[in-house]
């Protein structure tokens, strides 16, 4: 605790007044350390590399960009027969219904004519039975 100082003892210091560290040139005397001759590369040797990567950068980006054209041409086709097979079927589905449809309307045509003739045979009976029964005929 003696390196510490009390906060009622602590003055105001101007920042000026600090030391500074000795500035240090790059490369001062081959670099810090001494560096040698195998030990560093040329601007020249340093673009060349940096062409080289911009290469396969860019051949690395046409494939990237031929891969997602390809995926996404695959995936149109993919869509697109779905939503054909999808469209077929709901329409085959539709015909189904319309035929299921027809159906009913010839069988209640059917039904209809049968209840009619049935109507019109009990409804004299039912009159005579109703007319005896009332003592009216």
């Amino acid at each position: 605790m003696g390196d510490l100082i009390q906060l009622n003892k602590a003055r105001n210091i101007d920042i000026s007044d600090l030391p500074t560290p000795p500035k240090k040139k790059d490369n001062t005397d081959g670099g810090e350390p001494p560096m040698s001759n195998d030990k560093y590369v040329t601007h020249e040797e340093l673009n060349h590399v940096v062409d080289k990567l911009d290469a396969k950068i860019d051949l690395s980006t046409e494939r990237l960009l031929r891969h997602i054209d390809e995926k996404t041409n695959q995936n149109k086709i993919e869509l697109t027969d779905k939503i054909t097979n999808s469209n077929n079927q709901l329409v085959d589905k539709l015909n189904e219904n319309k035929n299921d449809i027809v159906g009913l309307r010839h069988d209640l045509s059917a039904y209809d004519k049968k209840l009619t003739w049935i109507v019109s045979i009990i409804t004299p009976i039912i009159t005579a039975l109703l007319l005896k029964f009332f003592h009216l005929s």
